[in-house]
């Protein structure tokens, strides 16, 4: 037998056997697999409904307390729960409670609405009046038995319609609880959250398949369901039979809620990966016999000797000896003979590239290192001014520069968003104390710090240049004084500087102030000034508000010619954590 017919015959054994085998392994594993990823895939998306909706429920639950931590809620509740049934509710009244309600629905997506109902029926929400009745009978609702027999735990209703709205026919999951006195444990009210319908489409618009339902306390929630297949799906990973076709039944149980989840998925769908997958490998196969047939004759034919010159130019390669292919070829060995030469020559290209590439990076290191200034060589040089100045006795020079070098230190220490308040108290000092030596007589300052303040935790760079806005623009021919204020109200902590300077007319002041409270940079209305008053304010203002939130921002007051007053209000925080933190960097 000629050597091209035993390789033509060896060639196509070793490729059809291992790739015959190897095609029914791979099936078998990816028919396995498959059916594994698929239900536990369909029940990742069930148990993260699940934890989606205890999420939903905890907040609901947090929410309808809240209304006991509220004396002032308490006792109006109490009040009308002692009046006469369908008595008129006071305006003041409902605003409380509507003010009330509508912090807990703020940016809630999930609640459609929350209302709270006395005893006799009298109704507080957040929703427009006309939109809600102002008085329901307590007994004739479907769910008020089930809230009296909970005795004060939650329970979730069933969708359903809700015969306290107006001018809405929808049906509404209810979360429900009783409300009592907290000091004589007597029933004041009912307060009921409907959940959003659409939140909970958007919820369940990723369950697989086209049966499923939620249960709690065995009663169903909402559903979209086959309820005779529902029915036997009575537990995990069991199959069910409608006649026509074989269902796989799939159920999770919330530890926290105890809500359920039943779901039933068609074989079919189970299926349709594997059948796709089977399909395309029986096409593999077919498009395999005939490539290796047709591959198997080339080889023996054409590609023999063409071979052995490959192989002689691959140990020169290895022996660092680049030689080309000679493009003499014809056929398949051509175009490997020619991406043989171009690899040959890329890697060429590449090593070029790579020598000009670290040749210019150690130049940019090289440079980049050069233009740095260590912070060592600063505070040695103004240590040295400072000796300088001591020998030759000019002590006001060594202030300045000791001054100097502190706030240079401090600005240099970039590690902490937060600083303790005496930290910023010392560096607004020295900032003080140098702008002393160029004014003399002509500032004042005057520092009324509140005991016990000086460990809270601040914003870097908040007092200092609350101070340099005061000096800047604050000057006229008489001395300036400066009144830094620190003080704790309640939980927060307020820090005022106040200046008895030029002051800021009252329509600049006003376009200042709209400036300083907002975080939107496309609303900042321009304040035309001839010193740019109050441009200086809005970066620490905007600061404070991401920070704190929108409600924490400067606020400026002023009388022309007379003072002005610049406050920042921030929530307490104390210095624990930071000396903590300081420890451990230690």
């Amino acid at each position: 037998m000629k050597l091209r017919n035993k390789v033509f015959m060896t060639f196509a054994i070793l490729v059809l056997v291992p790739l015959s085998i190897i095609t029914f392994v791979v099936y078998g594993i990816f028919s396995t697999s498959k059916l594994e990823d698929v239900t536990r895939n369909t029940e990742n998306t069930i148990v993260q409904l699940n934890n989606s909706l205890d999420l939903m429920i905890d907040d609901a639950a947090r929410s309808t307390l809240s209304v006991l931590y509220n004396k002032q809620l308490i006792q109006i509740l109490t009040e009308y729960s002692n009046a006469s049934q369908e008595g008129f509710i006071s305006n003041e009244d409902k605003n409380t409670f509507s003010l009330f309600l509508s912090g807990i629905m703020y940016k809630r997506e999930a609640f459609h609405g929350v209302h709270v109902f006395s005893t006799k029926g009298h109704t507080f929400s957040h929703m427009e009046r006309g939109s809600i009745s102002e008085y329901i009978n307590l007994s004739e609702q479907p769910w008020y038995q089930a809230v009296k027999d909970a005795d004060g735990s939650w329970i979730l209703y069933p969708e359903s319609k809700q015969s306290y709205y107006r001018k809405n026919s929808n049906n509404y999951v209810s979360f429900i609880r009783l409300l009592k006195d907290p000091d004589d444990l007597q029933e004041i009210g009912i307060i009921k959250v409907d959940f959003s319908p659409n939140y909970l489409e958007k919820l369940t618009e990723q369950m697989p398949g086209k049966d499923w339902q939620i249960f709690s306390d065995g009663r169903a929630l909402f559903s979209k369901s086959s309820k005779r297949l529902l029915d036997k799906c009575t537990s995990n990973h069991t199959w069910v039979n409608n006649g026509n076709q074989e269902y796989f039944c799939i159920t999770h149980t919330s530890l926290s809620s105890g809500i359920q989840i039943n779901n039933v998925i068609p074989k079919d769908y189970l299926y349709q990966d594997i059948k796709e997958f089977g399909q395309s490998l029986i096409l593999v196969i077919i498009l395999s016999l005939v490539g290796t047939v047709i591959l198997s004759f080339y080889v023996s034919k054409y590609l023999l000797k063409p071979f052995e010159l490959l192989k002689n130019r691959i140990r020169d390669f290895h022996n660092n000896k680049i030689n080309q292919i000679d493009d003499n070829f014809t056929g398949e060995f051509a175009e490997l003979s020619g991406t043989y030469n171009n690899m040959l020559s890329e890697i060429n290209q590449l090593v070029e590239e790579v020598y000009e590439l670290n040749t210019k990076n150690a130049e940019s290191e090289y440079k980049t290192l050069q233009s740095k200034m260590d912070p060592h060589f600063i505070f040695n040089t103004l240590e040295s001014i400072n000796m300088t100045a001591l020998i030759k006795k000019q002590f006001d020079i060594s202030d300045m520069v000791s001054e100097l070098g502190s706030l240079i230190r401090y600005r240099l220490n970039n590690e902490d968003t937060f600083i303790p308040l005496q930290a910023e108290i010392n560096f607004s000092k020295s900032y003080i104390a140098l702008l002393k030596y160029r004014l003399g007589e002509k500032l004042h300052v005057q520092w009324d710090i509140a005991s016990d303040v000086t460990t809270f935790l601040i914003p870097k760079y908040l007092i200092q240049p609350l101070i340099e806005n005061a000096v800047k623009h604050g000057f006229m021919d008489k001395p300036l004084s400066i009144h830094v204020t620190v003080k704790v109200e309640g939980k927060v902590l307020e820090i005022s500087v106040q200046d008895n300077g030029r002051g800021i007319p009252e329509e600049k002041r006003v376009k200042i102030q709209e400036n300083l409270s907002t975080l939107e940079s496309n609303k900042l209305s321009s304040v035309q000034s001839e010193n740019g008053n109050g441009l200086a304010l809005v970066n620490i203002s905007r600061r404070l508000m991401l920070i704190y939130g929108s409600n924490y921002h400067l606020q400026v007051h002023s009388i022309p010619f007379t003072n002005t007053i610049i406050k920042a209000k921030i929530p307490v925080q104390r210095g624990d954590l930071y000396e903590e933190n300081n420890d451990r960097r230690r």
